[in-house]
């Protein structure tokens, strides 16, 4: 039944649960017990959202108190809410439906469908990009592959313009971020039009990132954002916020 699977994105909506394993189940069932919904051991949880044979028939009343745990009056009233036309309009389920897909794409490293997915949004408004890298950026946070996918598509515009440009992080919240700059700058090219903003931009961003964690390497980075010889005329050519960094941070170097 495709019940479970909702159930999971609605538990998973309320506790940030997605229940996966055993501890996971060990926890909900704690969790379940302290809003006194009723108890459902962690075994129990296991059968129903993990038996291996999907032969598991649970106790209604198991039904019952998974559902209003959910916020649902019975099982039967989370059933018709499943069957009806209001679960495909509910903007939370939808949400977490599509969190749900990118981070299987990020957690499997399927990366290709996960570029495939931003060239479908190639063509939309500047806020469905957003979203969807916003989305992206935060199933990437529960990973060590970023470095990796940015190494590989590092020069794709979405992964430029709105991942690592648009939705920079100056707290660098995803492990190898700053390795993903460094992968950033060898993949622009230095014939294309943007190249000095690129430069500036990615160059500032890990001078300020090493400044406040590694006074030797800033100076390395320091020496080649403030070492090029750049003109107010080339300055006023780039973007107003690597533009902005570029001079904010130099009395700093």
């Amino acid at each position: 039944m495709y019940y479970d699977k909702i159930l999971l994105d609605k538990i998973f909506n309320k506790t940030g649960i997605y229940i996966t394993n055993k501890n996971e189940c060990k926890l909900l069932s704690q969790i379940i017990a302290s809003e006194k919904k009723g108890y459902l051991s962690e075994s129990t949880l296991y059968r129903f959202f993990l038996s291996p044979n999907g032969k598991h028939k649970p106790y209604k009343n198991t039904l019952n108190i998974l559902a209003q745990f959910c916020g649902y009056v019975s099982w039967d009233n989370f059933v018709n809410y499943c069957d009806s036309v209001h679960l495909f309009t509910d903007a939370n389920f939808l949400n977490k439906t599509f969190d749900t897909i990118i981070t299987d794409f990020v957690n499997h490293a399927k990366f290709n469908t996960l570029i495939d997915v931003f060239d479908s949004v190639s063509n939309e408004n500047y806020k469905t990009k957003e979203y969807v890298g916003l989305r992206t950026f935060i199933s990437f946070q529960k990973t060590t592959s970023f470095s990796t996918f940015v190494k590989k598509y590092g020069q794709h515009d979405f992964v430029r313009n709105i991942l690592l440009e648009s939705l920079y992080d100056p707290f660098h919240r995803i492990q190898g971020y700053t390795d993903s700059f460094q992968h950033y700058l060898e993949l622009t090219n230095p014939n294309d039009t943007n190249y000095l903003q690129d430069y500036i931009f990615a160059n500032a961003v890990l001078f300020r990132y090493f400044y406040f964690n590694d006074i030797l390497k800033a100076k390395e980075i320091g020496k080649k954002l403030y070492g090029l010889p750049i003109s107010s005329n080339d300055l006023d050519t780039i973007y107003i916020f690597p533009k902005a960094r570029y001079v904010a941070y130099k009395m700093w170097y």
